[in-house]
């Protein structure tokens, strides 16, 4: 991603840059919240980038403007030929560095732009700050492997963790797994652990390096007040969820594995697809289990293309046990590359792969 066009005081972007986000959709109360973070802002400290999409984020940059604290505009369309009299004004004073990467042929923000504009955002800053982030939308895809964000509103992953501690709703058997208690997972969790890409992978009992054997994964619906469609797997050691997401016009899948680490904390690791991407990645899975199942040689680089990142996916062996690493990997302008990384079992295939082809038939990628 690059800056296409530029105007206005370049020097700020020599600042230190805090980027602000939010999503459309913005729970009560928000605006009290951002208003006493930007009292908070040192205007001789650092500069806030931020878009004009949102009406919080309209708000902001509003504020930025009148409060004279330095500010860079980032579009999601080409550069405009007329200005209102605010912007003019902090033009004219120095204080405003207006940029984007679209060129003059973009007359309209879209899906695809609004995302790269946050992707370019989130590359050139230093801290980044999200009023609210909707689930399974743009914002959340693109923040996926970031550490260096803050929420305004609170630990917007806490829906998550409820769903991780409740107990399973809707459950059914896929692949002759048989549906295990927490209490037994969480024995088998604690033993032999090694960490992997940051993750923590469990000799339990149960498994092998075998295909089909001693397996331990239940599928049953996940809770989803918004009625979409969504999956839950639960595995050895941790929770696969699969989630239909809507971001305007586009329709994503997104998969998120949530593990619970030694401190009670959860580790989330999220990949996203769209339609087109999902086909290839179905299509991927079906292979792997097919070769899996057949004891045969798996091709080298198996790799599916998408524009949340490409996803590898490579079989490692950790304690004994055959691991199956699905990685969705995705290169930054200016902070090396965003790495998300879902990983099981490789008894556990087969179970995923039901999974994968329940939402490929929801999809009506297949009938």
């Amino acid at each position: 991603m690059e800056i296409r066009s530029k105007l206005g005081n370049e020097n700020i972007m020599k600042m230190r840059k805090v980027a602000f986000f939010c999503s459309r959709k913005e729970p009560a109360g928000l605006k009290n919240a951002v208003d006493r973070w930007i009292d908070s802002l040192k205007s001789d400290k650092l500069c806030v980038m931020c878009g004009d999409q949102s009406s919080m984020e309209k708000h902001v940059f509003s504020s930025l403007l009148e409060r004279k604290i330095p500010a860079i505009l980032v579009l999601a369309e080409a550069m405009h030929e007329q200005w209102s009299e605010p912007v003019s004004a902090a033009l004219g004073s120095g204080l405003l560095l207006i940029i984007t990467h679209c060129g003059p042929d973009v007359h309209a923000v879209c899906a695809r732009s609004a995302f790269d504009r946050n992707a370019l955002m989130m590359s050139l800053a230093n801290e980044i700050v999200v009023g609210y982030c909707s689930k399974g939308g743009n914002l959340e895809r693109g923040l996926a492997g970031y550490n260096n964000v803050k929420y305004l509103v609170g630990n917007q992953d806490r829906d998550t963790k409820m769903a991780d501690s409740s107990p399973l709703q809707g459950g059914r058997s896929y692949a002759g797994r048989n549906n295990f208690a927490k209490s037994q997972n969480v024995e088998g969790n604690v033993q032999g652990g090694r960490s992997i890409n940051g993750r923590n992978f469990s000799a339990n009992k149960g498994f092998s390096s075998g295909f089909g054997q001693g397996g331990r994964a239940v599928a049953g619906q996940a809770a989803n007040s918004g009625g979409q469609w969504s999956r839950r797997l639960d595995l050895g050691y941790s929770t696969i969820y699969f989630d239909f997401n809507e971001a305007g016009r586009d329709v994503y899948i997104k998969l998120t594995q949530s593990t619970k680490s030694a401190d009670g904390k959860y580790d989330r690791h999220k990949i996203f697809m769209d339609r087109s991407e999902f086909r290839a990645f179905y299509d991927t899975i079906g292979y792997v289990t097919r070769t899996v199942e057949r004891n045969e040689k798996l091709d080298n680089n198996i790799v599916v293309r998408s524009a949340s990142g490409d996803i590898s996916l490579n079989m490692v062996m950790s304690e004994g046990m055959k691991m199956c690493m699905m990685t969705q990997e995705k290169e930054l302008q200016t902070m090396g590359h965003r790495r998300q990384t879902i990983g099981f079992c490789v008894t556990e295939l087969s179970a995923f792969y039901d999974v994968v082809i329940d939402a490929a038939r929801y999809w009506r990628i297949i009938s």
